[in-house]
């Protein structure tokens, strides 16, 4: 890996890092399913975040994931670029906030 390389992926993890503590989570050391994201499972036969119909990987690009701050913490996100963004800015999705966030 080069400097640079290592550099954006220090940063990366960094910015992982501070935004689990935002939220009261830690960074996942394992990957998980949008299935057990669903479930708030903890572990599962069902792991393989890109498989499956709620899995796809053309979901996502490069994601993290994070549970609760607990050593063994239920799945609480599941933070990515999309994939085929360019396809999605075709396409206005509107954007709606709850009434807390507004505050």
């Amino acid at each position: 890996m080069d400097a640079i390389h290592a550099k954006h992926h220090k940063l990366r993890n960094q910015a992982a890092k501070d935004f689990a503590k935002l939220n009261g989570w830690r960074l996942s050391d394992h990957n998980f399913s949008v299935t057990m994201l669903i479930r708030g499972d903890v572990a599962g036969p069902d792991d393989c975040w890109y498989c499956g119909p709620l899995g796809n990987s053309a979901l996502f690009d490069h994601p993290l994931f994070f549970r609760q701050a607990q050593r063994l913490g239920r799945s609480v996100a599941i933070v990515s670029e999309p994939y085929n963004s360019a396809a999605e800015l075709r396409k206005p999705t509107p954007v709606r906030f709850l009434p807390e966030q507004m505050a």
